[in-house]
């Protein structure tokens, strides 16, 4: 006699059929939610914003276009400008830096002095001094840093001449030949 043995079914289609009903069940959920929402009516454009616009460059003021070249708009460092009072007002150009070369240093940090080329003249700046508007911040051996309200601080750095060497030829060394031709 033989006896019947049950082998276990494969649960994987009975799965899949589960699945594929409740996606059924979600999608048909989800679209009796859509028919109930309220959606917002369209919004007509305006005639004039459909009409064709002018491509030309817009005229600048010259006095608003240099303001922008001096505080560019997408650096790191930008800051907002400050209104000067009238009782403080200095003239500050900001091309005082341009010919102006830091040829000396004396003394320390704290009591120094900044010896500047400018204009082929020579000006002595102390710590805490003015030069063209700008105030003396900071000064180092090699480092003359300026500061004024609404810029950014300047740096004057003290650079060194390269002199090359005269060669020395020692005077047991034989005559240099002439070329021959």
């Amino acid at each position: 006699m033989s006896r019947l043995v049950a082998r276990p079914r494969d649960p994987r289609p009975a799965l899949a059929l589960a699945a594929a009903v409740l996606a059924v069940l979600i999608g048909l959920y989800w679209l009796a939610l859509a028919r109930e929402r309220a959606w917002p009516t369209p919004i007509v454009p305006v005639a004039e914003a459909l009409a064709p616009q002018s491509v030309s460059l817009a005229v600048t003021d010259p006095a608003l276009a240099a303001a922008i070249a001096l505080r560019p708009l997408f650096i790191s460092e930008r800051r907002p400008i400050i209104e000067a009072k009238e009782e403080d007002a200095i003239e500050v150009k900001r091309d005082v830096f341009t010919d102006a070369r830091l040829v000396g240093v004396i003394g320390g940090a704290s009591e120094g002095v900044a010896i500047i080329r400018h204009d082929g003249e020579l000006t002595r700046v102390k710590k805490g001094g003015q030069f063209g508007g700008w105030t003396l911040e900071r000064l180092e051996s090699r480092l003359a840093r300026f500061t004024h309200a609404g810029f950014d601080p300047r740096e004057l750095r003290l650079e060194y001449d390269v002199v090359t060497p005269i060669p020395i030829i020692p005077a047991s060394a034989p005559p240099a030949r002439r070329p021959r031709r």
